[in-house]
C-alpha cells in the first residue's frame, strides 16, 4: 500500500459521495485487498504498517494532500 493508493481511493470516495473519506466510512471502493476498509487503512500509517511511517492518521494525510 502506498500513499498514492490511499489518496487514489480517497478522491474517488470523494467523488462518488461528496466527502472525504473518515475511518467509519466502511469499506474501499477499488482497493484490490478484499475486506479493505477506511479504518484499516487509517491504522496502517498510524502504527507504520503495510510499509507506511508511522505517525499520521487518514485524516492527516488528507489535510497534507490537500495544501
Amino acid at each position: 500500500m502506498t500513499i498514492e493508493e490511499i489518496l487514489a481511493w480517497a478522491d474517488a470516495y470523494r467523488a462518488a459521495t461528496g466527502r472525504w473519506p473518515i475511518e467509519e466510512s466502511g469499506p474501499v471502493a477499488g482497493a484490490p485487498a478484499l475486506g479493505e476498509t477506511w479504518r484499516r487503512i487509517d491504522q496502517a500509517p498510524r502504527r507504520g504498517h503495510r510499509g507506511l511511517s508511522a505517525g499520521q492518521s487518514l485524516d492527516q494525510l488528507l489535510r497534507q494532500a490537500c495544501r
